[in-house]
């Protein structure tokens, strides 16, 4: 018997593996060939489907290749004794053979079988098998020749996985093992362009993750994720397709859904399954989940704009108590809405078609004005009044907050020279300028206020931070570094909105704090309720001990401002004590009230002294 290396092989047959590039490509040039190169009547080949199976592919007439589903089992198959021995196995005779995979060969009239492994690079990617109705019918050379096209096909095949292999990595999210975000939306492209089976889609978020990370480090924010996807993979079938956006979102593909009804369906077995919490060592998780749902019945005409309408219905679900909502035609028209904010946001900021309006801060024993607060407006042409809320959103959405901080920082600076050269007697009001967690996150945001005081002659006390948001500052953060940043340069710090949210006592300590604003939420409701009374009492109290200058918000009846007095509260604001104002408005109102001295700024904090 010659060796292996002996046997030649159609140089036809070698060129056309090497220059198979798919796996699929592999087989059909193997289909073709092999009857050419061994004379059969019955070939095949096997590949690896799991740990414990192998996978059957026939060979037909003019490179046919047909995936049967037939799955043999390694530990009691022939072809499984070749895979796992590496060694060609022949049987001569089917008939009264052990092996689970040749009684089908039996019942066909097949008599002879041999089976060779395709081993390459130390490993074994499958099984060449052929069968014969006549007994003994494969000699010594068909035996040789065989292995010697196993070898020739592993090779082959090795390259063409590892390519695969590779190009699916390059498409793979390394976390989750979902698709990346290029990859889905490439899919979704793909996948819309078929007009007669167009998918719908699920926006979907994970809330609070961020808080999971902060509070239970990264590591267990991955498992955390891992466990999410595999429960939204359980819920789905083989059509759908599971990719990661990016962060905490994921964007789930559903095939073939036009009126959308099963992506509803699947988006409640979703948020049924997430109910239940992860359990990680000894922890245990609540999992919160957004979810917008879009399908093509709303006439969307580009995969971009169906994302857009998942997009926006996602975000419409974390803002209100829906887990999911699905997107419709009001929300086409915010989306079409925001693309018009979107694009107007810098010609806004330029042309001063954005602006501050200021409501006064009084001094509640004598009423004199102390400071302005600068809250935000916007009269768009098309749409009016954009609600602040959803400007700052579309600010941060868009990437602005670096220069809309800047813009703040000048408008206000500007307005307090105004001011106080139109009213002397402002001399030491003070404006209270709102600045959220992202924005004092940027490194150079103390920087920006430094500057704008500076370019306009005033001192950093001048310009007082209102802090909001503040329960998503941490200590180290970023914007922890700021606020000390701020106070070591002689800004002023305010927390605004205290008694909202998850604001605590801790942020007397863990913040400069010059200035306390107590929310509505507790002076509304201090002459009703006994509990809000004696709670802010005890902070007004705790303010006072602290030379932490106190104000009450939102301050709308006589009754409530007295009681606030009352308390040792040293300023408030509210409607009842004066509305928003534009700049020219606040002017006269000041010099209308030229009788009243202005108050020394929350005298009470004592960098003020």
């Amino acid at each position: 018997m010659s060796s292996t290396s002996d046997v030649s092989l159609p140089a036809g047959f070698i060129r056309a593996l090497g220059a198979a590039s798919t796996q699929e490509q592999m087989l059909r040039v193997t289909a073709d060939w092999l009857p050419r190169v061994l004379e059969t009547e019955r070939a095949s080949v096997t590949l690896p489907v799991s740990a414990h199976d192998l996978e059957l592919y026939a060979f037909g007439g003019s490179a046919e290749v047909t995936r049967t589903n037939l799955r043999f089992p390694i530990a009691r198959s022939m072809v499984g004794k070749a895979f796992r021995s590496r060694r060609l196995v022949v049987v001569d005779d089917i008939v009264g053979s052990p092996f689970e995979d040749l009684l089908s060969l039996a019942d066909a009239g097949l008599r002879s079988a041999i089976t060779a492994p395709m081993t390459s690079g130390g490993r074994c990617l499958g099984t060449v098998n052929l069968a014969n109705s006549q007994p003994g019918f494969f000699s010594a050379t068909d035996h040789e020749l065989l292995q010697a096209v196993a070898e020739l096909i592993a090779g082959s095949l090795g390259l063409v996985q590892a390519a695969e292999q590779e190009k699916v990595r390059a498409m793979t999210d390394d976390l989750t093992g979902a698709l990346n975000r290029g990859a889905v939306l490439s899919r979704l492209e793909d996948q819309f362009a078929n007009e007669n089976a167009r998918p719908s889609l699920l926006f979907l978020d994970l809330d609070g993750f961020k808080l999971i990370n902060d509070i239970h480090g990264h590591n267990t924010g991955d498992q955390v994720l891992r466990i999410f996807v595999s429960r939204i993979r359980s819920a789905m079938t083989d059509s759908d397709i599971l990719g990661r956006l990016g962060g905490d979102e994921f964007l789930l593909v559903v095939g073939d859904d036009d009126a959308g009804t099963r992506a509803e369906m699947l988006a409640e077995k979703i948020l049924t399954m997430c109910a239940t919490p992860v359990v990680i060592r000894r922890l245990k998780i609540d999992l919160s989940l957004s979810i917008g749902v879009a399908s093509p019945c709303l006439g969307v005409e580009s995969a971009s704009d169906m994302l857009a309408d998942a997009d926006r219905a996602m975000y419409r679900a974390k803002r209100s108590e829906a887990e999911m909502v699905v997107a419709d035609d009001e929300i086409r028209r915010l989306t079409a809405m925001l693309a018009v904010i979107d694009h107007d946001l810098d010609a806004a900021m330029v042309g001063q078609m954005m602006t501050f309006h200021y409501q006064p801060v009084r001094e509640l024993a004598t009423g004199a004005i102390a400071g302005v607060e600068a809250l935000i407006r916007w009269q768009h042409p098309q749409y009016q009044a954009i609600p602040p809320p959803l400007l700052i959103d579309r600010i941060e959405a868009t990437g602005r907050v670096a220069s809309f901080t800047r813009w703040c920082m000048q408008t206000v600076a500007r307005d307090l020279t105004t001011l106080r050269q139109a009213v002397p007697s402002f001399e030491t009001g003070r404006i209270g300028v709102n600045l959220s967690p992202l924005q004092l996150a940027m490194s150079d945001c103390a920087d920006i206020h430094a500057s704008a005081c500076l370019e306009y002659g005033l001192a950093p006390s001048d310009l007082l931070v209102e802090v909001v948001e503040s329960s998503e500052i941490r200590p180290g953060d970023e914007a922890e570094k700021t606020l000390h940043k701020l106070a070591d340069n002689g800004a002023l710090i305010g927390l605004d909105d205290f008694g909202t949210g998850h604001n605590a006592l801790g942020y007397f300590t863990q913040f400069p704090i010059h200035v306390m604003k107590f929310d509505r939420s507790l002076v509304g409701v201090l002459t009703t309720n006994s509990e809000a009374y004696t709670i802010l009492k005890v902070l007004a109290s705790m303010c006072q001990e602290l030379s932490i200058a106190a104000v009450a918000e939102g301050i709308e009846q006589e009754e409530e401002m007295l009681a606030c007095r009352d308390f040792g509260i040293e300023y408030g604001q509210g409607w009842h004590l004066g509305r928003p104002k534009p700049l020219d408005d606040l002017v006269e109102l000041l010099l209308s009230e030229s009788t009243l001295a202005v108050a020394d700024g929350f005298a009470a904090a004592s960098a003020f002294r």
